[in-house]
């Protein structure tokens, strides 16, 4: 008897990149950003091994830093604008603009660097 191959659980994230789907056939510019989470299929086949799970937890601590950084800017910029009472209904819609950019942004940290990791890892396997 053949054993089921188990699945990365990682991969399942790439199924929100539907909502990327959704968001391209509306036209609506801010849910196109998800389908950034496609990306995540690439680890369906990898195994999760625990220096897998290493390399997520430093690519994760990666994005989470830049997470914190754009997000403590946004605060800024925010109560920049209602000190100054220049808060508007477009006001609101920038900021949540902005929260939503710097998560695809960390997003895509989070990805690029668990590809360059795993990319390093792979050249010093063969080497």
């Amino acid at each position: 008897m053949t054993k089921a191959k188990k699945h990365n659980p990682l991969s399942y994230l790439g199924w929100l990149g539907l909502v990327g789907v959704v968001g391209t056939n509306t036209g609506d510019w801010l849910l196109q950003l998800f389908l950034i989470y496609f990306f995540f299929f690439i680890y369906t086949n990898m195994p999760a091994d625990e220096l897998f799970w290493m390399n997520v937890r430093k690519a994760g601590f990666r994005a989470f830093i830049f997470e914190v950084a754009a997000n403590s800017l946004i605060l800024v910029i925010v109560a920049v604008l209602e000190h100054i009472k220049y808060i508007s209904a477009d006001m609101v819609t920038l900021v949540m603009r902005l929260y939503l950019i710097s998560f695809v942004a960390a997003m895509a940290i989070f990805i690029a660097m668990l590809w360059q990791i795993n990319r390093q890892e792979r050249k010093y396997m063969e080497e």
